[in-house]
């Protein structure tokens, strides 16, 4: 349950990000977007590099996990944004007639061994590099302005799943959680 509030309300923070007064905090991150790089996560999706050839792109969706390989990416983990039931997906399609910007297509539950162990990865990577990113919004914006997202959000069931000043260490140790599961150590 806390995982997928905490995806819910970084898709909330994102939106907020993305209209920061000195411009696009996405992209000042090193995150890229395709289509509106001034829009919401529901009219752009923004991608960013991860360790070991990997790539996350967000939408108002969800996330999406997957190598790089050549000039296209490969089948991958798609996080959806309510639920955070980790499926694999052959491919995303950017299709504005969709409704939204990322669709996963071909859900399914990862097959154990290497499957399994590659999307436990991906997703511990991916909440490792949202935690890096929040606390940069820290470092560069100030407590004070994450908190005031956070206050914007009233009456949503999230808002006070962590405090602002929590954010980075939840994000931390459930990517934590992931990379033990990944390697067979989990947490009893």
């Amino acid at each position: 349950m806390q995982a997928e509030q905490l995806l819910d309300r970084q898709i909330w923070l994102w939106n907020c990000d993305i209209k920061h007064p000195s411009g696009n905090a996405l992209l000042a991150y090193g995150f890229t977007a395709t289509r509106n790089p001034a829009g919401t996560l529901d009219t752009t999706v923004y991608t960013l590099a991860l360790p070991v050839g990997r790539r996350m792109l967000a939408s108002e969706c969800g996330l999406y996990i997957t190598k790089v390989q050549g000039n296209r990416l490969s089948e991958g983990t798609f996080l959806r944004r309510l639920g955070f039931d980790p499926c694999r997906a052959d491919a995303v399609a950017d299709d504005p007639t969709a409704g939204m910007p990322l669709r996963a297509e071909h859900l399914r539950s990862p097959h154990a061994g290497p499957e399994l162990v590659e999307t436990r990865s991906a997703i511990a990577d991916a909440l490792q590099a949202v935690a890096a990113y929040e606390e940069w919004v820290i470092a560069r914006f100030g407590l004070a302005y994450r908190r005031g997202c956070l206050g914007d959000c009233a009456g949503r069931s999230w808002r006070t799943v962590v405090s602002a000043d929590e954010t980075v260490s939840a994000w931390r140790t459930l990517g934590d959680w992931f990379a033990r599961t990944e390697t067979g150590v989990e947490q009893s």
